[in-house]
């Protein structure tokens, strides 16, 4: 009896011990969008530090919050507040990782102003989700889709359209600032989001973000400054 016990409990503790040496899976989805590489690489690092077997795919913009509401896949790694939210089983993880700008981006020598969004001869590049963040009384123009992986400024500088409505940060606006106009609308939170099931991450994950993501923003700070000069 004694060595049939032995034997369970060996048995126990090897599977036991394996169990703890394997990763869970864990999907992160993303949106192909300007300079979010940093915060892919936070989210990243944070995720392997708590010991999940990490697998990041680029989904289109909608898509990847409903597949993220529905659970196929476990968090996103950038996406607006404000439209997370109307998403029933996603939670927003504080804090913010910036606030950004809603802006119109305009060719040099077209008319860049608040006027461009309800004037309906006007096509405008923007997401659905993008026009979602205006009142409906403050986007009356025609608007033109594209697919995921679009370079938008490059579609602007071939004049394949004079307009895009974007969701950007200091980063990105450093980027483009010298070839286009632009006109910002709003300000607007941007935060890392998971779904619900994983509720028992959140104050890890907020502690991580806490103490890592200085270190992003100043990184993000010296690449502005480098465009800059």
């Amino acid at each position: 009896m004694k060595i049939g016990i032995g034997i369970f409990c060996l048995f126990t503790l090897c599977s036991l011990r394996g169990w703890a040496q394997s990763s869970a899976p864990f999907t992160m989805t993303h949106i192909e969008y300007p300079y979010i590489e940093d915060y892919t690489a936070l989210f990243e690092e944070i995720y392997i530090e708590l010991g999940f077997e990490l697998t990041i795919i680029p989904t289109p913009s909608i898509r990847g919050l409903i597949l993220l509401d529905k659970g196929k896949v476990d968090a996103d790694v950038i996406r607006i507040a404000n439209t997370a939210k109307n998403y029933p089983n996603l939670i927003i993880v504080q804090p913010p990782l910036y606030n950004a700008a809603l802006t119109l981006f305009c060719v040099k020598e077209v008319p860049c102003n608040k006027e461009v969004l309800t004037n309906n001869h006007t096509t405008i590049i923007a997401a659905d989700n993008t026009i979602s963040l205006l009142d409906p009384t403050e986007f009356k123009a025609r608007q033109a889709n594209f697919q995921l992986g679009t370079n938008i400024p490059e579609m602007l500088k071939a004049h394949r359209h004079n307009y895009a409505l974007l969701v950007l940060d200091n980063l990105m606006e450093s980027q483009f600032n010298s070839d286009f106009q632009m006109f910002k609308i709003k300000s607007i939170p941007v935060n890392h989001v998971i779904h619900k099931k994983h509720l028992a991450l959140l104050e890890q994950l907020q502690q991580k973000i806490h103490t890592k993501l200085p270190q992003v923003l100043h990184k993000r700070a010296s690449k502005i400054k480098t465009l800059m000069q």
